[in-house]
């Protein structure tokens, strides 16, 4: 079979020029004022007549505006048009992706048939099946434990670094199948290039059991590996050599010499290919996040599921196959009544990523201007598609589609079982999923409403103003999709259910749905504005507005301090979740006795030799040098030259191994300590500090705030306390709080030093710690005490603050995590700078 062959191309016909498309244009104005109810009142057999089965699935679509007459007329169209034999092209393996010249095959992912498809003469079902027993064999490594990394210890934790595709796909079914996940691992997933989203996630994760799945075809895109160069570095971090990347990093990837570049082992590198989109993806190696979840055999589920859906499509004639009958419904919306959207609303919570991925492959796949045969089309083309579970959306934007003046097609989708039978709450939840689609399509009539206004006794001027802003028009119309349960298989046919009903309207439309030359431009020009962003020069390339941004951008950044944020690019630490490259010279130190003799900065092992082998006239560097001989953890060697001002000193073993214990502590203790920025009454710890006053009767800045957040119970109970002198704590209860308990500690107000105010601080802190632990406290927050209106100097209330803090946790471990709360950025940068100094 020639595959380049004109015959195996998908043929370019504008479907407005066929006879079909001027028999639906006359069909349009005989329905478009037709009501559902009616058709619904003139035929009780209307259910039967417009709804299909498929397995256990349900499609009911009698809730639309047509008519036999409609769909034969749909029907006819698709004909004309000819799908059946795009659909035969796309299975064969025809390059129909003729802009990029590539076959379209992500079926032969999921195939169970053993019929050979062939690309350029080649059969790709071994190649297929290959990757797939990569998958089950490394899945299952990773499920049952026998994957370990560094230290030894099992995978706890994978993170899926890939945007679009890679990532939107994933992410969905791993959120839809959440109850076969596995219970010994965890799925997170990374996409956006904003560090935002780095951090957050790296901050809850351990590097010694946590494996990365970096998803780049070419190793090369943006966001992909700048996000995948960030993990590695946070790796490295703490596991320091290199070639420990190989246990903690695989490739989902085409391009080896990259892959190997970055450290991974070949033999931890999966392929996927060209004739695969990125959208349509998930079935293959972008699906190893997904195995990982919830194990090979779901995983084999799930493409069992979506190729039954497959056989149904290619063999199921059109008039009942269920993909073809929901395009062709949206065509004639679409086409003809010019619906501009269409909602996918899904009645599953674990379904709530379900749209977001069909936005993608629908608007990606069909959001296309330019027909087949390279004219700009002249009708539209795909819709904007967007969705939220039920019954959320109820309380969002269900109004506008009940009485805007949009006309929104809905698809509703439902289970009949839960995996939560808790209650009654799934009867609720179907009973709003059948009663929205029913009220959709019936709507509510003025002599309804009349009725029912006058039997809750309103007058007649009351039933005048209120009546016409209760009338539901309905005549809105719904798909309703009912399956039995929610599992893989089911999943993977719904996936692909509505794959091929993308592919079918744009086989109608005359569009080419596989490639996406729309995403590029921006692509172009954010890699020639990078650039520009790395310096201050006025930039005046771009038009008006561009320039205008760009420059106002570089203003707003002037004197800017890099926040944790933004450094997450040099540096993620796992202690704080977030990083910066101070926090690397800390985590390597001398010896803890011997940093408290002295105040030298602590370095890393590099730099502490570097800096023992330069002259230095700084007495702290002289008195950490002395101690450092005395405790025998370095020694000194005689310069070459007499007289020679070049001293050399040399870390002994003993050196080392305290190097060593002291970064090992440190570790620990950046795991415990958190600095944040933000609202300490929003925070669900253990317990809270609150700078109080003496009285406890509340005042004003943060003490304020927690009494007006826990409520009037507080202020009662601190009446019972006797008051709280300075530098003492006492405890109550968080009633309304996250929190459950509030430690009051009174701050010194600050008198220029001279009345104790340091002892005083320090007190306010260690007493409310000794006082937490008392009381079987784990997590706590201090808010910055006497740092407001008791004007005690910010820079020494942080150092006493962090001081307290440290030595307390190197003596106890009860406390599993202090957050530090800051009320503004200069505290907060504060902290940052404390820390930094201290630790």
């Amino acid at each position: 079979m020639n595959l380049f062959d004109q015959d195996m191309l998908l043929k370019k016909q504008n479907p407005t020029r066929t006879g079909s498309w001027k028999n639906l244009e006359e069909h349009y104005k005989a329905m478009k004022n037709v009501h559902m109810w009616d058709l619904f009142e003139k035929d009780p057999e209307r259910f039967s007549k417009f709804s299909l089965k498929f397995n256990d699935i349900l499609l009911d679509y009698s809730k639309n505006i047509i008519t036999s007459e409609t769909m034969n007329t749909l029907l006819e169209l698709a004909e004309e048009i000819n799908v059946k034999d795009a659909i035969d092209k796309m299975f064969s393996g025809g390059r129909i992706n003729e802009t990029e010249n590539r076959a379209v095959l992500h079926t032969a992912l999921r195939t169970s048939s053993k019929k050979a498809i062939f690309v350029d003469d080649k059969d790709v079902i071994p190649e297929i099946k290959k990757v797939l027993q990569q998958i089950e064999v490394f899945s299952e490594k990773v499920t049952s434990g026998q994957w370990v990394g560094f230290s030894g210890k099992a995978i706890s934790d994978i993170v899926n670094i890939g945007i679009g595709g890679s990532d939107l796909g994933p992410v969905m079914v791993t959120e839809a199948l959440k109850p076969y996940h596995k219970v010994n691992i965890k799925t997170h997933f990374i996409s956006n290039i904003d560090g935002t989203q780095i951090v957050e996630t790296l901050r809850q994760l351990n590097p010694e059991t946590t494996l990365f799945l970096i998803a780049s075809k070419t190793f090369t895109t943006q966001e992909t590996m700048t996000n995948a160069h960030t993990a590695r570095k946070w790796f490295l971090n703490t596991a320091e050599n290199e070639d420990f990347v190989k246990k903690h990093f695989v490739a989902i990837s085409t391009n080896k010499t990259a892959v190997k570049e970055f450290g991974i082992s070949l033999d931890n590198m999966f392929i996927f290919w060209d004739w695969v989109g990125g959208r349509y993806s998930l079935w293959g190696a972008i699906g190893l996040s997904i195995a990982c979840s919830i194990g090979f055999k779901n995983f084999q589920e799930l493409l069992e599921g979506a190729y039954e859906m497959d056989v149904h499509f290619q063999k199921a004639p059109l008039k009942s196959n269920m993909p073809v009958i929901l395009a062709l419904i949206g065509i004639w919306y679409n086409n003809f009544f010019g619906a501009e959207t269409e909602a996918i609303l899904p009645y599953d919570q674990y379904m709530h990523r379900f749209a977001a991925y069909f936005q993608q492959g629908n608007m990606e796949s069909n959001g296309k201007c330019v027909g087949r045969d390279g004219k700009t089309i002249n009708y539209q083309s795909g819709p904007i598609v967007w969705g939220e579970p039920g019954t959320n959306g109820q309380h969002a934007f269900y109004q506008l589609i009940h009485q805007g003046t949009k006309l929104i097609p809905c698809d509703f989708l439902a289970p009949a079982l839960s995996h939560n039978p808790i209650g009654d709450h799934h009867q609720k939840l179907l009973s709003n999923f059948f009663a929205q689609t029913e009220a959709l399509m019936k709507g509510k009539s003025k002599e309804e409403v009349l009725k029912e206004l006058k039997e809750s006794g309103k007058s007649n001027a009351e039933i005048e103003k209120i009546l016409p802003f209760k009338v539901f028009k309905g005549n809105k119309p719904t798909n309703s999709i009912l399956f039995q349960k929610l599992t893989p298989k089911t999943l993977g046919s719904l996936i692909a259910m509505y794959e091929h009903k993308i592919f079918v309207q744009g086989v109608i439309w005359n569009i080419f749905s596989f490639d996406q030359w729309g995403v590029e431009l921006g692509k172009q020009l954010a890699s020639n504005i990078l650039p520009e962003l790395e310096n201050k020069i006025k930039i005046k390339s771009h038009d008006s507005s561009t320039n205008g941004l760009i420059n106002t951008y570089k203003e707003m950044r002037k004197g800017a301090v890099l926040s944790q944020g933004q450094e997450i690019e040099q540096l993620v630490s796992p202690g704080f979740g977030v990083g910066s490259e101070w926090l690397k010279p800390h985590l390597v130190e001398l010896h803890q006795k011997i940093l408290s003799a002295c105040t030298l900065q602590p370095l890393s092992t590099k730099e502490i030799i570097q800096s023992l082998n330069r002259t230095s006239k700084s007495g702290n560097l002289k008195r950490a040098l002395i101690a450092l001989r005395k405790q025998k953890m370095l020694v000194y060697t005689i310069p070459e030259k007499p007289g020679s001002s070049n001293q050399k000193y040399k870390i002994t073993k003993k050196g080392m191994r305290a190097l060593e214990q002291s970064k090992q502590r440190m570790k620990a203790m950046l795991n415990r300590i958190q600095i944040i920025k933000g609202d300490i009454t929003t925070l669900k710890v253990d317990a809270i500090v609150n700078a109080a006053n003496t009285s406890l009767t509340g005042g004003g800045g943060v003490d304020g705030a927690i009494h007006r957040a826990a409520g009037g119970e507080l202020l009662i109970e601190c009446g019972t306390l006797g008051g709280c002198p300075t530098g003492e704590a006492r405890i109550t209860k968080g009633y309304r709080l996250p929190a459950k308990f509030i430690i009051h500690t009174a701050g010194p107000v600050w008198h220029g030093g001279k009345t104790r105010e340091d002892d005083l601080l320090a007190n306010s802190y260690r007493n409310s710690l000794e006082l937490a632990v008392k009381n079987g406290i784990r997590t706590i927050a201090f808010s910055a005490i006497s740092c407001g209106v008791y004007r005690f100097p910010v820079d020494r209330a942080t150092r006493i603050a962090v001081q307290e803090v440290v030595e307390f946790l190197n003596s106890n471990a009860t406390i599993e995590k202090i957050i530090f709360v800051c009320f503004n950025d200069d505290i907060y940068d504060v902290y940052l700078k404390t820390i930094k100094e201290i630790l």
